[in-house]
């Protein structure tokens, strides 16, 4: 029998493996936000598996634009709901105003615009 081959999350854990050593060199913050990147390549695999494109990372980093489009129509959103004045500023995810800048990280863990898991005010 022949080979079979591999899938797309095949293909992205490896490529993502490869990337293990840039990854181990970035700041803990940028760790985060890096995770962030493959976890947005790894939601839209279903998709980038169709594709069947021979290098998984041009797949990948079009999930990634995808994901930062997505999240600049929540943003605008909430900015328009802003200036109408509602002061609700709640976006299609359900945050409050009181959240604009965070981000869920590929643990499922929330991070504020600096990407340090700390208050938006906060300094280190």
């Amino acid at each position: 029998m022949g080979r079979t081959n591999p899938t797309y999350r095949d293909l992205l854990r490896r490529t993502a493996e490869r990337w293990e050593t840039y990854r181990r060199g970035l700041r803990h913050d940028e760790q985060r936000r890096f995770d962030r990147l493959w976890a947005h390549a790894d939601r839209h695999a279903d998709a980038s598996g169709l594709l069947n494109h021979p290098d998984p990372i041009v797949p990948a980093l079009f999930s990634v634009a995808l994901e930062h489009e997505r999240r600049l129509d929540e943003l605008a959103e909430r900015l328009d709901d802003l200036a109408d004045g509602d002061g609700s500023a709640e976006g299609a995810n359900g945050t409050s105003e009181g959240t604009i800048g965070t981000g869920e990280t590929a643990n499922g863990k929330t991070e504020n615009a600096n990407g340090n898991g700390e208050n938006a005010g906060a300094t280190r």
